[in-house]
C-alpha cells in the first residue's frame, strides 16, 4: 500500500475511531511516553467518548483533491464528523461487550449549522435521519444524482412507510435483531450466517484504533503545534487494526475492512506517520494529523477533539420500520431474481 493510501487510512480512522495507549510501554514517570500513555488510558476508562473530526486549512490547502469544485472544498472545510460511543452502565468503553446491555454508538455529519446525517445504534435499535436535499445543496451534488436517489426512495416509500419519513428528513428506527431474522427467513438461511453487527463491536473498533497506536508508536516531546509527537509505524498500525476488524464478525464483512487486511503486509517496514497530540487534565484530548506528509500537495490538517460523556439517546418520534412491509418487498426482489435464473 503506498504511503498516501495509509495516510488516508489514518485520516479516515481518526474520522471514525479513536485511541488506546501509546508509546513503547514505559515505566512510571513523567516523560512524554508516560504522559500520553496515562492520558489515553484515562480516556479508555471513561464510559463514553465523543470524537469530533474536522479538516483545518484553506480551499487551496486541500491540494489536488480530484475534481472538487470550490464550493465542495469549502463544504468539506466547514464540516465536522462526530463519532460518539457509550458503554452500558458504568462499564469502561475498553471493556464493552455485546451482552452487557444498551451500549451505544453514533455517527453524525454537520456542515456549518446544518445537521446533515445522524445515525444512532443503541442496544438493539438503529435510528437514522438524513437531510437529503440539504446534503446535496451543501456538497454541490448534481441534480441528476439527487433526482435518481429521490425516485428510488419514492418507489420504496410506496411500499415501506418508514422510507417516506426518511425521504422527508424525519427519524426512522429499526430493531436490528428482528430485521436480521426477517432477512434470514426471506433468504431461507440461518440468522447465524448473516453479519451480526452490534454497538459493542463498533466500540471495539474505536478501542482497537487506540491499541494500534499504543503498540506501533513512539512518543517524543514537541513544541509545535502540540506538546507531544507520535511517530506511528504504518505497517504495525494497519496490521493491528486489520486484526481487530477481522475479529468483529459484523465489521469484518465491510469491503474496506477486507482491503485493509490484504494491503497491510505491503506497507514498507519503516514507513511512518506523524501525529501531534495534547494531554489536558490527565486525558488525551486532541490529535492532529498533517496531511502534507502523505503527498498530493495537501497542506490541510485533520484534527480530532476528544471529549467525555456524550449524550447518545433515542430520538423522540422516530417512525419504526414495518418489517412485514420490508419482508414483502424483499420477497418480491428475491422471487424476481430467482425467476431470472
Amino acid at each position: 500500500m503506498p504511503r498516501r493510501v495509509i495516510g488516508a487510512v489514518l485520516a479516515a480512522a481518526m474520522g471514525a475511531t479513536v485511541l488506546a495507549g501509546c508509546g513503547g510501554g514505559g515505566s512510571a514517570g513523567s516523560g512524554p511516553t508516560q504522559s500520553v500513555d496515562r492520558g489515553i488510558q484515562a480516556d479508555l476508562n471513561q464510559t463514553g467518548l465523543e470524537m469530533a473530526v474536522r479538516i483545518q486549512g484553506s480551499t487551496s490547502d486541500l491540494g489536488r483533491a480530484g475534481s472538487l469544485t470550490p464550493a465542495q472544498r469549502q463544504a468539506i472545510l466547514g464540516s465536522t464528523l462526530i463519532v460518539s460511543v457509550r458503554s452500558a452502565g458504568s462499564t469502561p468503553i475498553s471493556r464493552a461487550s455485546a451482552g452487557s446491555g444498551a451500549n451505544a454508538f453514533s455517527i453524525a455529519l454537520t456542515e456549518g449549522n446544518d445537521d446533515l446525517v445522524d445515525v444512532r445504534y443503541i442496544g438493539d435499535n438503529l435510528y437514522a435521519r438524513v437531510q437529503i436535499s440539504q446534503l446535496a445543496a451543501d456538497y454541490g451534488v448534481s441534480g441528476r444524482s439527487v433526482s435518481g436517489f429521490d425516485s428510488a426512495l419514492s418507489r420504496a416509500a410506496s411500499v415501506v412507510s418508514a422510507a417516506r419519513a426518511l425521504e422527508h428528513g424525519q427519524w426512522i428506527s429499526v430493531n436490528v435483531p428482528a430485521a436480521e431474522t426477517m432477512v434470514a427467513n426471506q433468504l431461507h438461511v440461518s440468522p447465524d450466517l448473516l453479519p451480526q453487527l452490534n454497538p459493542a463491536e463498533l466500540i471495539g473498533v474505536v478501542t482497537a484504533f487506540f491499541s494500534g497506536l499504543e503498540q506501533s508508536s513512539k512518543v517524543t516531546a514537541s513544541t509545535s503545534p502540540l506538546p507531544y509527537l507520535l511517530t506511528v509505524n504504518e505497517r504495525s498500525f494497519a496490521a493491528g487494526l486489520a486484526q481487530a476488524l477481522a475479529s468483529a464478525p459484523g465489521v469484518s464483512l465491510i469491503p474496506s475492512a477486507d482491503r485493509l487486511r490484504s494491503a497491510a503486509g505491503s506497507i514498507g517496514a519503516n514507513a511512518t506517520a506523524k501525529v501531534d497530540a495534547d494531554v489536558s487534565n490527565g486525558r488525551l484530548d486532541r490529535l492532529e494529523l498533517p496531511a502534507q506528509q502523505f503527498g498530493k500537495g495537501s497542506k490541510a490538517v485533520v484534527i480530532m477533539d476528544i471529549t467525555t460523556n456524550p449524550s447518545v439517546t433515542a430520538p423522540a418520534g422516530a417512525t419504526p420500520v414495518d418489517l412485514a412491509q420490508v419482508g414483502g418487498l424483499l420477497g418480491q426482489l428475491v422471487k424476481g431474481g430467482t425467476g431470472r435464473l
